[in-house]
């Protein structure tokens, strides 16, 4: 199953893609038709963008919160995640 930012980012490229599409196109009767796909696609695109930035800046203000309410127990989680990184990255060299 793909995450939402990894669904987001196929989309965009689809965008990209058709505008692409568009551009080369432009003089043809199909252009009106594509136009309107690539404006509609672009609609989604902006609505899901909203959507995964409303539901990020939740989960910031979620974990700002929790870091206020209990900086030392953040701390520790923060040490240990450095130490894990630190041994795991110290054994490849």
């Amino acid at each position: 199953m793909k995450s939402s930012a990894e669904q987001l980012l196929e989309d965009l490229q689809r965008v990209v893609a058709d505008l692409e599409t568009l551009m080369q196109q432009s003089g043809n009767e199909q252009t009106l038709g594509t136009l309107q796909q690539a404006q509609a696609r672009i609609k989604e695109v902006a609505r899901r963008i909203r959507g995964v930035a409303s539901d990020t800046r939740d989960r910031v203000e979620a974990a700002d919160d929790y870091v206020r309410q209990n900086p030392w127990r953040s701390l520790g989680v923060i040490a240990a995640v450095a130490f894990v990184v630190g041994m795991l990255t110290g054994r490849r060299g």
